[in-house]
């Protein structure tokens, strides 16, 4: 169970670095989003995220709510990602070179959803428009993503102005993995410099590069 979440943690981040990115576009611009992930498995998780340039800070509580309580924090920062564990008061810190960092910046420049999923046809994903589906009362474009090793699959669920609201993911015999909604997304706001610095009090600790697993 614990491997389970720890995965979803980490690809709430990404979910929420590719959002951010589609919403403020060129770099230099600022936003703040905030997305609840829905799952079977870890029932259900908020993820918060601030955007400014090429810095990036990302929130993950378990539950909703004035009652969700903060699981990780990632930090994207001067070539440099930090996983930190707010409980440990750790931090691992990892330089943009490695190959798993390098997945996340390769999401995080996407400017907008369709450039997603062209570079997701470029990494070996089969990528097919589903056509219009509503939900609660609007249509979308739905664009579904299908990993060609497993099968899994997610579905994305894109506005009329090119930007993404619901994502869902599903294992290869359709059971659902997760469903993410963007509750937030605001752009041009204020954003302190000291949101994307590591807080005084933790342990970092350098991360060996690992190879990324697809």
């Amino acid at each position: 169970m614990k491997k389970i979440c720890y995965l979803l943690v980490f690809l709430a981040a990404l979910a929420a670095a590719n959002s951010g990115k589609a919403i403020i576009g060129d770099s230099g611009r600022t936003a703040v989003t905030e997305m609840v992930m829905i799952t079977p498995s870890a029932g259900t998780m908020t993820i918060m995220s601030w955007f400014s340039g090429d810095n990036f800070r990302t929130e993950t509580y378990k539950g909703e709510g004035k009652n969700k309580q903060l699981m990780s924090i990632n930090i994207t920062k001067g070539g440099f990602m930090y996983m930190l564990n707010p409980q440990q008061k750790t931090a691992m810190k990892m330089s943009m070179n490695s190959p798993m960092a390098k997945s996340s910046k390769q999401e995080n420049n996407a400017r907008s959803w369709e450039d997603v999923m062209s570079d997701m046809k470029k990494r070996g994903y089969t990528v097919e428009n589903r056509g219009k589906q509503k939900w609660e009362g609007t249509d979308y474009t739905v664009w579904r993503v299908t990993d060609t090793k497993n099968k899994n699959y997610t579905e994305y669920y894109v506005d009329g102005k090119g930007m993404t609201k619901r994502f869902v993911t599903y294992d290869s015999k359709g059971k659902m993995i997760s469903d993410t909604r963007i509750i937030k997304a605001e752009q041009g706001v204020a954003i302190p410099a000291s949101t994307f610095e590591v807080p005084a009090g933790y342990q970092i600790q350098e991360m060996p590069n690992m190879p990324m697993m697809k």
